[in-house]
């Protein structure tokens, strides 16, 4: 590997004597060496230039938003780039490099105020690849400089199945796309592209003219700086190295262990002076360490010190050897692709020395009998066993280089193999890792030699000699009984000692023997392949189709652009980086930054803050410390401003309110509850004092009550109870079962955090008057403005409210947004100074508690022999955690949705909100629905098993038949009534997808291979969904033509990835072209940012319905706008033909309507419409099934998704394309929560576990199953007619006859009414992921379908549980696996699964005509009666 990367240092220099020179976007930046060595590379560009498309999102590199590419020059004068996380990038280590961030790419203006994009950016928007854009800019440079860095000429080079195995994208997160478009995407760029999408390209681009130019004046600038300057040393040879090299020294390379361990590298300069420290040695020059020499005589490679990660997998890939190919493989899956670009071989190693860090490297270099060479505090050249040296942590050192033993061709007789298991398969610290390294005589045809090393179990790895012994002295034929009569005999319980005692260790040491007999298998069958984990390199191939319906109405079609997909408007602005959110407005002058001191632990009080150690530290850069009693109210009234408030349910001030800050003495409500804030200079500075300011006295004072079982309930709360039928009746039942059978059980979910990408934000400054201006990363400005008048004392018509768009919300943004903001106001206002606020991920993930956790205990009386549920009990124990928000409305959406597809008529539900030692639970993408789907399906799950029958056919015997009068679904004894079921397509969608997924087919097959395949096992399941939609509060939008005819929106609905503002732009001109026979385009629309001086009345966006209501509002200004702009089509057509043409078009009606009588006449174009649905179209249903398959690693618990068929009746969308971007980002989203999220807490502390992208792992785009299918369907001609809509519609006729409520509401279209919500029901089909898994788990044999209960989330670990259960041996478990029992029972000949029937009694149909015919006559009657006639 030649010296190809002196740019990827580590970490902040002291200082620099001599200017720093480097290039940004092809233009020179000089930086003062002091002022760079306190920035790193991200917050250089977004604090000192004009680009914000680099974003800032996790601050570790786990997540991508930060990715730019750096390319340098090397002393060949070749030009390479790799991309690199700018977030762990010191500024001083690109001196003499090339950035470029996503601005970078995008060409010139082409002079009409347009610009085109890259042809990565391009094609990112026609795959509809960007929803929020918050992660776009990251996603592109990750593609363009991933492909760039691996050689590919535009793609030229690379095939697709090449692509895919690079994993280019693991180290990038999406939370909206579910990714699918952006992996289409990626692969359409390969030689070979099998993608295919409507109107989108395919193949290699061409690189010249499209991607940017090295800048000519780096070509001649040295990146090797001078050789020796103050405080920054960099040597160029290793003789240069020993004489400046000592012990007090620093020594950098790739600096993403900041990421991980920050107290490793902590910035030298704080505030305005600088702290006394080692000198730093930068060891990029020396080429000593930047080489890799094979010596295939001796069967050695020699690896340098400052070799990355992803250079050794490079060299590696060209070797042609299985075993270097199983290294580099192994190495693929470590951290993501922009991390492994800056980590070094030392880097790794030593942080594995120092903290004792999960590496799967160590493992592999110690399993190849790695010796490290090093320079010791006397400078003296040693070397010694990597094994060894890992557990001297105490003792100073510089790493030269580390030497392996490794075959360099297949005949060789060495053979190295290695696994590993982590929560999610890339990107992922593992749970435990391991690699064997073995010889066989050629002679004797014995193993002769065999080194066992496992890691990330222990301080450093550790030898298993006994079990490396076992392999020792047996030919391959009998090696495996070998290694099981050694596990048996305990030979890894040496090794089993040396594990940290940790929650994870029992899973660990059943790992570790897994390992150990596959390891085995793998030297039987002569092929790691024979043996390896559903998680192998090179098993991943994806396949997708996308299938939606289009209107066939003339109607409808003449609404176009409405139906059509389209990208979004502003998908080209996201993919170029030009898309503005709340933090990329400039900093003002004098900005103070905020961040909060907070407790560390749940039911704990302290006796105050010491400020002392920050003060000095910072100096005047620390402005203020604050806490609660410098405040003049120390709570946020909630309870007085809480618009989601439940009659007959009212909460508790001490429940609803939330602290501003904790106060002294008082005990803590959740570990990181805030207790102060600091303001300071700069955004670093902030984050330092919060850690500097210590809590006085910290005292625990008990275990914190986390289980939703045995927390209590708040003060002032009684259950919530709900039911349907008869509750007398029910008791009976369960009283008198007589023939029917008691099924029981438990069900238990983990709470899930949103993982929005964009962190919660907000920027304040002082406005004239004593108002304020606010910039808010929100879902509704209506209830932050009524906070902070509320808490500041000052009218809300002097506080303008801001918020251009989102990034991510999911329900996170709707009210956790209130206190940063009320805080921003409160300091901005108090100091007159401009305030910024951005939480940390550390600090968002703990005080934003997420998706509530879960208990619901059920009972349920059956009918044995077919399923039917007859009557159903359940106990729900639902975590709020320290303040309710509006977790009760939640209840009384999983009340109303409990009972989804099926007709139960016996019902009770009693809910109990508890309170526990967490922070504020919120609304996450469908609250209350995803629950009440989870506990139902389960239900139905444990009725197939006990009674032996097919799950399908339970949840088949049990639906709410297709036709039945007046059906309502939902419980009652709430605020939301059962839902009357009109519309409904579900049964003839549940046999379409049936019939299409060729679900029978699929399932005779994974039972031939759950017959063929003992340690894999495969599982399948097709479960249904119900979601009932709310259409409540109210959306506004003006809508205005300019004399050029352009136009511009304003809308109290908030764009935040869903589409919002393009569906407008299509409804908009839906209605214009069609009233006024012109063809107006969406580039002629500018949407206007939400604010409350320009538009002030309007609901929280969100339950999905923001989009639709908006489009009412939009819908109706535009009937208002299109009479007055026809007055003017005669003048308009007589202008036109002056021109010589036929016909009018837009801009000349624009041109007759501003040309008035006079020049300073103006016309009246804009239109205001607001929309709050009439009393039948606030509630409406939506239906969907879903298909799933999965693999399952019997013995180690991991899940592989393999295939998804999801089948969602919302056509005709609005927008075909970007609501399929929703129904996807949903379900992966889900599936997230039922295979990988949870957020974890420590039991004698409370203190949160998972508080970022290193210890809580959303799914990358490797997560989401391998075969994705996604159908929108349109099922109204299938759909039943039950009579509700003939019964609303007379009522709602007569009352708007007779003149009532003529004001409070209006009829919406029926044209935009047939279209659907789609962004949250599709996370329910999730639960199929689920069902399929259990379903796998149940063929091994461990475990009976009676009896099993599944973990949410299924990982790893906990599967590994069921299938090993309580104190079971490797040899027991593999026993078990040879004859499995309990599998599903076959099709009987008296049943046709997918065939339900749809057909309806004759009276049902007729009863909707004398229902109406009595409700007609009973409202004439009472009208008259009370003179309103």
């Amino acid at each position: 590997v030649p010296d190809t990367d002196t740019s990827l240092q580590d970490l902040p220099l002291p200082s620099l004597p001599t200017k720093m020179e480097f290039a940004l976007n092809g233009k020179r930046c000089v930086v003062n060496p002091s002022e760079a060595a306190k920035l790193t590379l991200n917050e250089y560009i977004r604090f000192k230039t004009s680009f914000k498309g680099t974003k800032l999102s996790c601050a570790q590199g786990g997540c991508g938003a930060c990715t730019v590419a750096v390319s340098y020059q090397t002393e060949s004068g070749e030009v390479k780039t790799k991309t690199v996380p700018s977030c762990l990038m010191a500024l001083p280590s690109v001196a003499g490099t090339s950035i470029t961030t996503v601005e970078g790419l995008k060409k010139a203006s082409t002079g009409d105020s347009k610009f085109l994009g890259h042809p990565v950016q391009e094609r990112m928007v026609m795959y509809h690849g960007t929803q929020c854009g918050f992660c776009t800019p990251g996603m592109v440079m990750q593609m363009w400089g991933g492909l760039k860095q691996h050689g590919a000429d535009g793609g030229k080079n690379l095939q697709e199945k090449k692509v895919e195995d690079l994993d280019l994208m693991a180290g990038n997160l999406c939370r909206c796309t579910g990714y699918r478009p952006i992996s289409d995407c990626l692969k359409s760029f390969s030689s070979d592209s099998t993608v295919k999408f409507k109107d989108a390209k395919t193949g290699p681009y061409e690189c010249k003219g499209n991607d940017p130019v090295f800048p000519s004046f780096l070509a001649s600038s040295s990146r090797k700086g001078s050789e020796e300057s103050k405080g920054w040393l960099r040597p160029k040879t290793l003789t240069e190295l020993k004489s400046v090299w000592s012990a007090d020294k620093t020594v950098v390379s790739g600096h993403t262990g900041w990421g991980v361990y920050p107290e490793l590298y902590a910035l030298k300069a704080v505030g305005g002076g600088e702290k006394k420290s080692s000198l730093v040695v930068q060891v990029d020059a020396v080429q000593q360490m930047k080489n890799i020499q094979m010596d295939p005589k001796n069967n050695q490679l020699v690896i340098g010190a400052g070799v990355t990660l992803n250079e050794l997998a490079t060299f590696l890939s060209k070797i042609d050897s299985k075993d270097a190919a199983g290294i580099c493989s192994h190495i693929l899956l470590i951290a993501g692709h922009q991390v492994r670009n800056l980590g070094s071989i030392a880097g790794n190693l030593m942080m594995v020395r120092k903290k004792g860090f999960a590496s799967d490297l160590a493992t592999l270099l110690c399993a190849a009998s790695g010796k490290v060479r090093y320079l010791d505090a006397d400078k003296s050249d040693q070397e010694e066993d990597l094994l060894q040296f890992l557990k001297s942590s105490d003792k100073p050192c510089l790493m030269i280089n580390v030497s392996i033993s490794l075959t360099f061709d297949k005949s060789s007789t060495t053979n190295f193999i290695s696994f590993r298991s982590a929560i999610r398969p890339r990107n992922a610290y593992s749970l435990i890792n391991a690699a064997l390294s073995y010889h066989i005589d050629a002679k004797t045809n014995k193993i002769d030699q065999a080194t066992f090393v496992i890691g990330a179990v222990g301080t450093s790895p550790i030898l298993a000699q006994k079990m490396g012994d076992a392999f020792i002295g047996h030919t391959v034929g009998d090696v495996e009984k070998s290694v099981v009569d050694a596990l048996d005999a305990s030979s890894l319980d040496e090794a089993f000692a040396l594990f940290n005692e940790d929650e994870h260790k029992t899973y660990r040491m059943r790992v570790a023997q897994v390992y150990a007999l596959r390891f085995a298998k793998a030297i039987v069958n002569k092929a790691q392949d024979g043996a390896s984990q559903i998680h192998a390199k090179g098993s991943r191939h994806t396949k997708t189709s996308q299938y939606w319906e289009l209107p066939e109405d003339s109607e409808t079609k003449s609404l176009a652009p409405l139906f059509k997909s389209h990208p979004k408007t502003t998908a080209l602005s996201q993919t170029t980086g030009n898309s503005r959110f709340t933090d990329d407005e400039p900093i003002r002058p004098f900005t103070l930054h905020a961040a909060y001191v907070v407790i560390p632990t749940a039911n704990s009080t302290f006796s105050g803050l010491d400020d002392t150690e920050a003060k000095a530290a910072l100096g005047d850069d620390l402005v203020a410390v604050l806490q609660a009693c410098d405040l003049k109210k120390s709570v946020y009234d909630f309870e007085a401003n809480n618009a989601f408030k439940v009659p007959g349910h009212p909460a508790t001030p001490e429940f609803s309110n939330e602290y501003v800050f904790l106060p002294a003495g008082t005990t803590s409500q959740y570990g990181s509850q805030p207790v102060g804030l600091v303001l300071a200079t700069s955004y670093r500075l902030a984050l330092i004092a919060a850690n500097m300011v210590k809590l006085k006295d910290l005292t625990l004072k008990g275990k914190p009550t986390l289980d939703p079982r045995t927390a209590p309930q708040p003060d002032g709360y009684t259950p919530y109870d709900f039911f349907r039928g008869d509750k007398k009746k029910t008791d009976n039942m369960f009283d008198n079962p007589e023939e029917l059978k008691e099924i029981t059980g438990e069900f238990e979910k983990k709470s899930q955090y949103h993982f929005y990408i964009e962190p919660q934000t907000c920027t304040a400054f002082p406005d004239e008057d004593g108002g304020l201006v606010v910039n808010l990363a929100c879902q509704g400005m209506d209830s932050p403005r009524t906070m902070i008048s509320s808490y500041l004392g000052i009218p809300q018509n002097h506080i303008q409210m801001n918020a251009r768009r989102v990034g991510g919300a999911f329900g996170g943004k709707a009210s956790r947004c209130i206190p940063i903001a009320v805080l921003s106001s409160y300091c901005a206002l108090k100091y007159e100074r401009p305030v910024r606020f951005v939480l940390p991920r550390e600090v968002d993930m703990a005080i934003n508690a997420g998706r509530q956790e879960i208990a619901c205990d059920y009972r349920a009386l059956v009918d044995e022999k077919t399923g039917k549920i007859k009557a159903l009990k359940l106990k729900l124990h639902y975590a709020q955690g320290s303040t309710k928000d509006i977790g009760d409305i939640h209840i009384q959406l999983f009340a109303n949705t409990i009972d989804s597809v099926y007709q139960i008529d016996n019902m009770f539900l009693r809910a109990y909100m508890k309170k526990t030692h967490d922070g504020p639970s919120t609304s996450v993408r469908g609250p209350g629905h995803f629950e009440a789907v989870l506990v139902i399906e389960t239900i139905i799950d444990k009725i197939a098993g006990v009674c032996g029958l097919l799950p399908e056919k339970v949840r088949e015997v049990n639906f709410l038949p297709h036709k039945k009068f007046l059906a309502t679904q939902g419980l009652k004894g709430g605020i939301i009534p059962p839902a009357l079921v009109e519309g409904n397509g579900f049964i003839p969608l549940w046999n379409r997808l049936v019939r299409e997924s060729k679900y029978w087919e699929r399932k005779a097959k994974i039972d031939e291979f759950n017959r063929t395949n003992k340690y894999r096992k495969r599982g399948i399941a097709i479960t249904p969904a119900r979601y009932g939609m709310i259409r409540s509060g109210g959306h506004g939008a003006r809508v205005d033509v300019l004399a050029d005819g352009s136009l511009q929106i304003a809308t109290s609905g908030t764009e935040m990835g869903q589409g919002l503002h393009t569906k407008l732009g299509q409804t908009a001109l839906g209605v214009l072209n069609k009233k006024l026979g012109v063809n107006i385009t969406l580039d002629r629309i500018k949407f206007l940012n939400q604010n409350t001086h320009m538009y002030c009345h309007g609901a929280v966006t969100g339950g999905s319905t923001g989009s639709e209501m908006t489009c009412f509002a939009v819908e109706e200004a535009c009937f208002k706008l299109a009479p007055k702009m026809a007055k003017f089509k005669k003048l308009a057509q007589k202008m036109a033909q002056e021109k010589g043409k036929e016909k009018y078009d837009w801009g000349d009606l624009c041109a007759a309507g501003y040309k008035g009588l006079t020049p300073f006449w103006k016309p009246d174009f804009s239109e205001t419409g607001f929309y709050r649905p009439e009393i039948k179209d606030i509630l409406y249903e939506t239906y969907g099934a879903s298909v799933a398959e999965v693999e399952l690693d019997v013995l180690t618990g991991e899940t592989k998704p393999l295939y998804a068929n999801l089948m969602f009746d919302c056509a005709p969308c609005l927008n075909p394309a970007i609501d399929m971007g929703q129904i996807e980002g949903a379900y992966v989203m889900g599936l997230g929560q039922i295979l990988l999220e949870q957020r974890r807490h420590c039991k004698d502390t409370g203190k949160l576990l998972s508080v970022n992208t290193w210890s809580y792992k959303p799914p990358t785009m490797y997560d989401i199953p391998e075969e994705f299918h996604v159908n929108i369907v349109d099922m109204r001609k299938e759909s039943s007619h039950n009579g509700w809509d003939y019964v609303m519609g007379a009522i709602s006729n007569t009352v708007h006859s007779l003149g009532l409520f003529h004001n409070a509401f209006r009829k919406g279209s029926r044209s935009i009414k047939s279209s659907r919500a789609t962004g949250e029901p599709p996370v329910l089909f999730s639960y199929a992921v689920l069902s399929a898994l259990r379903n796998a788990i149940l063929s091994t044999g461990r475990t009976h379908s009676g009896t099993l209960k599944m973990p949410i989330p299924a990982t790893p670990e906990l599967v590994s549980d069921i299938i090993w259960g309580e104190g079971q041996t490797l040899k027991g478990v593999v026993a078990d696996l040879k004859e499995p029992v309990g599998e599903a029972p076959a099709v009987t000949a008296d049943y046709q699964p997918g065939k339900v029937t749809t057909s309806g009694s004759r009276m049902g149909s007729l009863m909707p005509i004398l229902f109406l015919a009595v409700c007609g006559a009973a409202t004439y009657f009472y009208a008259k009666r009370t003179k309103i006639l």
